[in-house]
């Protein structure tokens, strides 16, 4: 949906591998993001063609930033993770597990699509 405004839809890209040394950037600006937006954000996509790699300090922030969305009643949905090794570690520190398969996307389009921006628990 490029050009495209999605009412309670929140986009937001990472243009690099998560690291320790750019996680918690990662984390205040999706957070600052969903806050800017309060509570009309009902769906967070992240775009996650540019995220060719994870470490565990990375994967433990998006965790966090993946259970704060949901408890704000925004649902969470990762899209475009095409790196094998990104995939790799999504699988090994549980978040694929925590997102839940059905919450992995081949584009943000088929995300929007399916989850429809429905806010979490309707």
């Amino acid at each position: 949906m490029q050009g495209e405004k999605e009412d309670g839809v929140l986009v937001m890209a990472f243009q690099a591998p998560l690291s320790f040394l750019n996680a918690y950037d990662f984390r205040r600006g999706i957070l600052s993001a969903v806050e800017q937006a309060g509570r009309s954000v009902r769906l967070v996509v992240l775009e996650a063609g540019s995220i060719v790699a994870i470490d565990y300090t990375a994967a433990e922030v998006l965790a966090e930033v993946i259970r704060k969305c949901r408890a704000d009643g925004a649902d969470f949905a990762v899209a475009r993770l095409e790196s094998i090794r990104a995939q790799e570690s999504f699988q090994s520190f549980g978040l694929v597990e925590l997102l839940g398969p059905d919450h992995i996307f081949r584009s943000v389009e088929e995300a929007i699509r399916t989850l429809g921006g429905k806010r979490t628990g309707e």
